[in-house]
C-alpha cells in the first residue's frame, strides 16, 4: 500500500467517524426535545472493565429501563442475519461493498459491559440498532429476538409505545443513580 492510499483509507474513517458522531448527536437531539417522561441521556460513554472495553452511542435511562442506542449511519443496502458475525453493505452507485461487525452482537456486548459494570440485572436493559433513514435494511431475523432494529424516523414512536406499555422498573433515585455512575464515563468532545 502506498502512501496516498494510506492517507486516503484515513481520510474516509475520518471523514465516516465524523458523520457518525453527527447522526448521535442529531438522534440525541431529536430524544431530548421529544420525550415527555423524567430521563437522563448520556452520549458517547465508554466503559472498561477488565480491560474489555465498551463505547455506547446512547443510554437513555427512564422509568422502564435502560436503553441502549448503537447508531449506524450507514448508507446503501444493510445486508445481514442476527447470528451473522458480519453485517454487509453495498453501495449501488458505486458497486462497493464493505463488512462491518454484526451491531446486534456490538450491543449486546454493551449490554453485557453496562450490566457488569452497574451490577445490575441484564433485563433492565432495551437494545434498539438505529439506522439512518436513507439506508435499506434487508435483514433476516432468524427467531424473535428482545432488539429493535429501526430507521431514525421511529426511534422516538418505539421508545414512547415501549414506555406507555412497560412496567415501572425504575424509580427516579435509581436513574439518578445510575446516570451519576456513567456520567463519568461520559466523553465529551467540542
Amino acid at each position: 500500500m502506498n502512501l496516498l492510499s494510506i492517507f486516503r483509507k484515513e481520510k474516509n474513517e475520518s471523514n465516516n467517524v465524523l458523520k457518525g458522531e453527527k447522526f448521535e448527536l442529531e438522534l440525541k437531539k431529536y430524544l431530548d426535545n421529544t420525550i415527555d417522561v423524567y430521563y437522563k441521556l448520556l452520549h458517547n460513554v465508554n466503559i472498561m472493565i477488565n480491560e474489555k472495553n465498551a463505547q455506547i452511542d446512547l443510554l437513555l435511562i427512564t422509568y422502564s429501563g435502560i436503553y441502549v442506542i448503537e447508531s449506524k449511519n450507514w448508507s446503501g443496502i444493510i445486508y445481514g442475519d442476527i447470528y451473522d458475525s458480519n453485517w454487509r453493505q453495498f453501495i449501488p452507485y458505486t458497486h462497493k461493498t464493505n463488512y462491518y461487525k454484526n451491531p446486534v452482537n456490538q450491543n449486546s456486548y454493551h449490554i453485557n459491559i453496562l450490566s457488569k459494570y452497574l451490577n445490575i440485572d441484564r433485563n433492565l436493559f432495551k437494545s434498539f440498532i438505529i439506522f439512518n433513514n436513507e439506508t435499506k435494511l434487508k435483514l433476516t431475523k432468524s427467531v424473535l429476538i428482545d432488539v429493535n432494529i429501526i430507521k431514525s424516523k421511529d426511534l422516538v414512536t418505539c421508545i414512547l409505545k415501549d414506555l406507555k406499555y412497560s412496567p415501572i422498573l425504575l424509580q427516579y433515585e435509581q436513574i439518578d443513580k445510575i446516570y451519576t455512575l456513567l456520567k463519568y464515563m461520559h466523553i465529551k468532545k467540542e
